[in-house]
């Protein structure tokens, strides 16, 4: 049987991917709320003022999460930090899924595809979080090794 191991990035590229990370969500953020604002995409409703909150709260937890990682990501902090962020995802698209703040106008009967959309990104944040908690169980009981 042959095993194969992946090894990490170097810490530099590791840190500079989360400062972009950190950037590009920080741009997002300033995108929404300022210029030019999530109320001139023609197919949000009044409605999404009330997901804006879950929206915001997601990014900010990924800029939270890469500003944590550039001072540590060592496998324990970023399997935490990884969980965070797919738990808090997970409620922001359930929110969204509850709330939507959607109108297609003329293209109403492809809604559907929204809510396919919403779903995969339900399911791959419920994933996530669980391959983070098995990641975290195995990494306490010393099983982890240098695969992070």
């Amino acid at each position: 049987m042959t095993i194969t191991t992946t090894r990490r990035p170097r810490t530099r590229a590791r840190r500079s991917g989360y400062v972009v990370a950190v950037l590009v969500n920080l741009i997002l953020a300033w995108l929404i709320a300022v210029w030019p604002g999530w109320d001139v995409v023609p197919f949000l409703t009044e409605e999404t003022t009330e997901v804006l909150p879950f929206v915001y709260a997601s990014i900010t937890t990924g800029v939270l999460v890469n500003l944590v990682y550039v001072a540590d990501d060592r496998p324990p902090v970023k399997a935490t930090g990884e969980l965070v962020n797919a738990l808090v995802g997970f409620v922001s698209v359930t929110r969204i899924w509850q709330i939507f703040p959607f109108d297609l106008g003329q293209w109403a009967g492809w809604d559907w595809l929204i809510y396919i959309a919403l779903a995969l990104g339900a399911f791959g944040t419920a994933i996530g979080a669980i391959v983070q908690v098995v990641t975290l169980v195995r990494i306490a009981l010393g099983q982890q090794g240098e695969r992070l």
